[in-house]
């Protein structure tokens, strides 16, 4: 609806309005969404001229009776009508009726976009659009998606998924990798007259898997760059890429998780430290800083940080390290899921 034909309809519902004493109009911050400012603070009207048979008016009285008197509007019945007016506005765009909460003024305030940290079994609740889509980016790609909304539209495209209805009734999801289903981020997506909405979905650090298992998600952009090669070269190459502080396709960089606890040893003076974490599809990568902190050089060699799991780990750029001197150590691990770890039965003989 154009400004000019908002503005005519306001002006129709003020000229209903009765007389009285003269008080601001009503204030900008009682017309939420409309396009509109009030500027003229009140409406000056005549009022009917006073007749009483036998007497006359004298001049003080008819200059009296000739002068305006302001008419107060009925703030809230323009409330009222400012609200269902928005309401009619906003469903329009909606293809759908708006709904007497809506016409009413009690929706919640719109959240459209921004970034949510999740964790798996906690349902968070989002407002989207109704009649138009929407678009949900989740930290993993290929989502299996589980939901009883029959009259929901649910598309995926890598990671991202989108999501439309013209329903009023809220569209609940399970969303987990497809690699593991143990993994679901629970969703409640409420429908409202408002713009598309994006958000984009992150885990809470305490969620990340770690190395050995915990919520493998999976990355077909990563597994595609480890399985280029052979195994060794795909090793090889990881390292390269990070001493050149690059990350290979699909990797993603994160800060250390209390998970994430290193299993380097290069003697009682040398001190290290999880800096950072790049994680493919395969294979996780621990980034460390070794530390000399006694008085005498000291070596640090990959095979320091040989351990369970550990497939390859690498010292860059120094071996070498001088009194106070530090150098990275990369540590890769290859990731597993839960469900693939072995049971180990201890022995029923004892001391075996």
């Amino acid at each position: 609806m154009k400004r000019s034909i908002l503005a005519s309809l306001v002006a129709a519902s003020l000229m209903n309005a009765t007389p009285a004493n003269a008080e601001p109009l009503i204030a900008a911050a009682d017309l939420p969404g409309i396009p509109l400012s009030v500027t003229d603070p009140v409406r000056k009207t005549a009022p009917p001229k006073a007749s009483n048979a036998g007497s006359s008016s004298t001049p003080s009285s008819q200059a009296e009776s000739s002068k305006p008197v302001e008419a107060r509007v009925n703030s809230s019945r323009l409330n009222s009508e400012l609200r269902k007016l928005q309401g009619e506005l906003l469903s329009a765009s909606g293809n759908g009726k708006a709904t007497e909460s809506e016409q009413a003024g009690n929706t919640a305030t719109p959240q459209g976009s921004g970034n949510i940290v999740m964790e798996p079994g906690v349902n968070e609740i989002l407002q989207i659009s109704r009649g138009h889509p929407n678009r949900i980016l989740l930290p993993f790609e290929n989502p299996k998606i589980q939901t009883t909304a029959a009259d929901a539209q649910i598309k995926t495209d890598g990671s991202v998924v989108f999501v439309a209805t013209n329903s009023t009734r809220p569209v609940t999801l399970f969303v987990s990798p497809h690699e593991n289903p143990r993994m679901a981020l629970s969703l409640t997506l409420v429908p409202s007259a408002m713009p598309p909405s994006q958000y984009e979905i992150s885990l809470s650090e305490d969620a990340i898997g770690i190395p050995a298992g915990g919520y493998f998600m999976g990355n077909s952009t990563a597994e595609k760059w480890e399985k280029r090669g052979n195994y060794t070269r795909a090793l090889v190459d990881l390292f390269e890429e990070l001493a050149k502080e690059n990350l290979p396709q699909g990797y993603k960089l994160r800060s250390p998780a209390i998970q994430d606890v290193h299993t380097c040893f290069s003697g009682p003076q040398v001190q290290y430290e999880v800096a950072q974490v790049a994680e493919g599809h395969h294979l996780v990568v621990q980034i460390l800083v070794a530390t000399n902190t006694g008085n005498e050089p000291v070596e640090v060699i990959g095979s320091h940080c040989a351990a369970e799991g550990v497939v390859a780990a690498a010292e860059w750029p120094n071996s070498i390290l001088e009194p106070s001197q530090q150098t990275e150590m990369y540590v890769a691990f290859e990731r597993k899921p839960a469900a693939q770890k072995k049971s180990r039965r201890p022995s029923a003989l004892g001391g075996r």
